[in-house]
């Protein structure tokens, strides 16, 4: 997790690779950090057999969180043209600082 700064608060930079032959978007459907649910906005568009990079961003009063010690991120996959859910993930535990 990077630290917060000045505009955009902490982020947790989000690699992923899609091997499918057809383009899909993936976003977030649920974020803890440290046990507690908060709201995060991420989304990243995928092309078939592509690589992409993105951010998530805490959407969070900025001077009230704490740098977590775990994140618990769970991805959902949806078609990028209507945004429909295609498939929810299992959640992604991220321990900091082990």
């Amino acid at each position: 997790m990077a630290e917060n700064d000045e505009y955009s608060g902490p982020q947790i930079n989000v690699y992923a690779y899609n091997s499918g032959s057809e383009a899909t978007s993936l976003s977030l459907a649920a974020v803890k950090l440290d046990g507690e649910e908060y709201e995060a906005f991420f989304n990243m568009d995928l092309p078939a057999g592509k690589r992409s990079v993105e951010e998530v961003f805490f959407m969070i009063d900025f001077g009230n969180i704490p740098v977590a010690g775990e994140a618990e991120l769970t991805f959902q996959i949806t078609d990028p043209q209507t945004g429909e859910p295609i498939e929810t993930l299992a959640p992604v535990t991220i321990v900091f600082g082990s």
